[in-house]
């Protein structure tokens, strides 16, 4: 089975784009996870975090502006490989794909052909393993700073998979229609600080996780507590049974 996550603009109809991607991909069973809201990276890590993943082989991220088909899908599974998206065109182009060569700067030319290794992929059709995504999990979306310049959450997806030593593909052959024209992303709100969301949710991010590790520390005191009390208590039996009785005189 296959995850399918899919972000959506604000105020979309889930039910209806779990109906269409069903049909989209008839005979692949495909479980379908939808996230809504102001930041796309946040709508995707939601969608993945939401259960199943590990009832599944593969994790399908589908932007809403794609078009792919299930035969598409298989030969992308066919490759075996833990990363690999689907070609299509970068968004303000019409002759370059939304990928990166490692070997040649910007994007790859719309007539390449092949199993191409890749720095950068955009997640618009991007087939990941269910075993890599979950240990890229809980975060596997984020903005990154390179070269002082913030990038978008696809390019922060395949850092932080390169950094965790998995190779990022792309099949030039796999051509996936891309509705440039008609395609909506479910982006900030022109009059929101994108950053400043992303700075609130980090902070609340970390509130969460400290809560979370101070449980734990809490809990594992106290069962190191209890592990002390049972040493003691050994100890004390021990000590007790080996107590020698005193011998009795000849004359008693």
């Amino acid at each position: 089975m296959i995850k399918v996550i899919q972000p959506l603009p604000r105020g979309a109809d889930s039910w209806a784009t779990k109906a269409r991607i069903r049909k989209m991909l008839a005979g692949i069973d495909v479980c379908v996870e939808t996230g809504s809201g102001v930041l796309i990276y946040q709508n995707r890590n939601f969608a993945i975090s939401n259960g199943g993943i590990e009832l599944c082989s593969h994790v399908l991220c589908l932007d809403c502006d794609i078009e792919i088909t299930s035969e598409q899908v298989v030969a992308l599974i066919r490759h075996d490989v833990d990363i690999v998206s689907g070609a299509y065109l970068a968004r303000g182009h019409t002759k370059k794909l939304c990928a990166n060569s490692i070997d040649t700067p910007g994007f790859l030319d719309c007539n390449s052909t092949g199993l191409i290794q890749c720095g950068m992929v955009g997640a618009g059709a991007l087939l990941v393993k269910s075993d890599c995504m979950r240990k890229l999990m809980p975060y596997p979306f984020r903005h990154e700073i390179v070269d002082g310049v913030p990038t978008g959450e696809d390019t922060g997806f395949c850092l932080h998979a390169m950094r965790n030593g998995y190779i990022i593909w792309v099949d030039a052959d796999c051509k996936v229609k891309h509705n440039l024209e008609t395609g909506e992303r479910p982006m900030a709100a022109p009059d929101v600080n994108v950053f400043a969301l992303e700075a609130i949710e980090g902070l609340t991010n970390a509130q969460g996780a400290i809560s979370l590790m101070r449980k734990e520390i809490q809990a594992r005191e106290e069962k190191i507590n209890l592990l002390n009390q049972k040493v003691a208590d050994l100890e004390k039996e021990k000590a007790s049974n080996g107590k020698s009785v005193p011998a009795k005189p000849d004359n008693a």
